[in-house]
């Protein structure tokens, strides 16, 4: 079985406390099938968090994620935020599944 796992708590390089509690299950779930990720990063549009780049923690590369940068309003994007979140992650999705044709998918704090 192929498993994609969607989350903005997935952790990297620098911040590599983030999301551990996923991090431990996905590398438990391994035993069991191939799992690929796909990590949102909630930035506001044009900050310097948006331009950054991400590299996974080297034992977390065997997952082989995508760090995505989401557009985040915060305060005043309740109604939105969600809308923002799908529409960005929305193409490295559809490349991720031409890749790597997953059966499941696992989304954990996605909005």
């Amino acid at each position: 079985m192929k498993l994609l796992f969607i989350s903005n708590l997935f952790p990297d390089e620098r911040e590599s406390y983030r999301g551990l509690d996923n991090v431990t299950v996905l590398h438990h779930l391994r035993e069991y099938c191939e799992v690929r990720v796909i990590a949102a990063r909630p930035a506001i549009w044009g900050s310097t968090k948006w331009r950054q780049e991400y590299r996974p923690r080297p034992e977390d590369s065997c997952f082989k994620p995508v760090y995505v940068p989401v557009p985040y309003l915060p305060k005043i994007g309740d109604r939105i935020n969600h809308r923002l979140f799908g529409r960005a992650i929305q193409s490295a999705f559809k490349e991720m599944h031409r890749g790597f044709p997953f059966d499941r998918i696992l989304c954990a704090w996605a909005y």
